[in-house]
């Protein structure tokens, strides 16, 4: 919901750049680490330059700004009525809940003390994952990134994948990191260094011929604030329809300047897709007053919330039926219908003041 033709990419993202070369993604790099992904810790041990003896028992200490940050993110997506309380499995993970993969994750080459750490953080549960398997988007940590989940009650794509980030095979994670979310759809990677306390931002559509050691890293406290804050003031908007979820965000800056242009043409097909663009943009708008009419984000009424969603919802269906969706959900061209009749009025009034 509310994606546009004009689509702006995460800007963590935007400054990930490789060394200078352009060299194909396939190609062997070398690295400072096994690469197997069947690999096992017993073998091939960790990397020589970084030790992994960190004592357990000062693991949540040591990686505090990662468990506090990632922990308060879920819980105000749960507070936005995106996730239900039930969606998330927070520490301890001990049964009768799924615990995590160890064995998976020793398979896949990971430290001792990353494998500690993961026990101390909160997932996405599985039955939250199947519920959207069959949806246009899964839920979102940031725009077009789902989170990673380490439980066993995911499948083991999750494992197969998890230091491979464009799905080579070639584990260009280190085994002393890990991914916090998986890139979809121009979306970016996120990676927890364990030695620094550091996040990097990894874009497969702008990154995909960088390696590890080449990416910027930011403090695992800012990258975590500055997700926290795009939810917490509605720059990004989590919405719930019974199609599955959704994740909005703020219309690009040139689309709105030619939406306010309002220029004039007789071409039907630029006018069916301005018409289309502006709905989208006026979808945005009013999802975003409507969790403000509620009382985001100091005194937020969320079960009355939930049921004036459901009733936009429900009206936006009933409009929509007559024509096409007014939102182009995926980026490249589009074959342009006409608005439903009523719709593009509907939205604009439910936009208020920011209306285009």
């Amino acid at each position: 919901m509310a994606r546009f033709l004009t689509q702006t990419k995460h800007p963590l993202g935007q400054t990930c750049i490789a060394n200078g070369d352009d060299c194909d993604p396939c190609e062997d790099v070398p690295l400072p680490w096994d690469r197997s992904w069947e690999s096992s810790l017993p073998d091939s041990g960790p990397h020589p330059d970084h030790s992994s003896n960190t004592d357990p028992t000062l693991i949540p200490q040591c990686h505090a700004a990662l468990i506090t940050g990632l922990t308060s993110l879920y819980d105000t997506l749960i507070s936005l009525r995106y996730l239900q309380p039930t969606d998330v499995q927070k520490p301890p993970h001990t049964s009768p809940k799924p615990a995590v993969a160890a064995s998976k994750l020793r398979s896949c080459g990971f430290e001792p003390e990353v494998i500690e750490l993961m026990s101390h953080l909160p997932y996405l549960t599985g039955s939250a994952y199947d519920r959207t398997r069959h949806s246009i988007h899964p839920f979102e940590l940031a725009p077009s990134a789902m989170p990673q989940s380490y439980l066993e009650d995911v499948d083991d794509e999750h494992f197969r994948h998890a230091r491979d980030p464009f799905g080579l095979y070639k584990n260009d994670i280190p085994p002393w990191a890990l991914r916090l979310t998986v890139a979809w759809r121009g979306g970016t990677n996120h990676i927890y260094d364990t030695r620094d306390g550091t996040i990097a931002a990894w874009s497969p559509s702008s990154d995909s011929s960088a390696i590890y050691p080449t990416l910027p890293r930011y403090p695992a406290s800012d990258v975590l604030t500055s997700l926290h804050s795009n939810f917490t003031t509605l720059t990004w908007i989590p919405w719930l329809t019974r199609h599955g979820p959704s994740l909005s965000t703020p219309p690009p800056a040139d689309l709105l300047q030619l939406l306010r242009e309002e220029p004039s043409s007789s071409d039907i097909h630029a006018i069916r897709t301005l018409a289309i663009e502006r709905a989208g943009v006026n979808t945005y708008y009013g999802m975003r007053k409507l969790y403000r009419e509620y009382g985001w984000p100091d005194r937020f009424l969320g079960e009355a919330f939930e049921r004036a969603r459901g009733e936009w919802n429900e009206r936006l269906e009933e409009l929509e039926a007559g024509g096409r969706r007014p939102v182009v959900d995926y980026e490249g061209g589009a074959r342009v219908g006409e608005l439903a009749e009523g719709l593009g009025e509907w939205l604009k009034e439910r936009a208020g003041e920011e209306a285009v």
